[in-house]
């Protein structure tokens, strides 16, 4: 499959879209992450990406969710749509 290169945000370098996965280099933080990801789904929390594991060039895999990436900046004028996404964590 094609890889899609993906920008914006701040942590993107190697990050690349392939089919409805997310790709990107794993780091020291990665098992912890992980684990935390699998919580947030097992408690209902369904806005987070899915953990699939690995691939074979040791990325880990998780599901795309399609959306924006915030920069530095968060404009306070703009609908905070994101609040409704996040509301139900506390209760994960």
């Amino acid at each position: 499959m094609l890889e899609e290169r993906l920008g914006g945000g701040r942590s993107t370098t190697g990050v690349v879209r392939i089919g409805e996965t997310l790709r990107r280099p794993v780091g020291p933080w990665t098992p912890t992450i992980h684990a935390f990801l699998r919580h947030l789904h097992a408690s209902g929390f369904a806005a987070a990406p899915e953990v699939f594991g690995l691939d074979d060039q040791g990325r880990e895999i998780l599901s795309y969710i399609p959306g924006e990436t915030w920069g530095d900046h968060i404009d306070p004028d703009e609908p905070k749509t994101e609040l409704v996404t996040v509301r139900p964590w506390p209760e994960a």
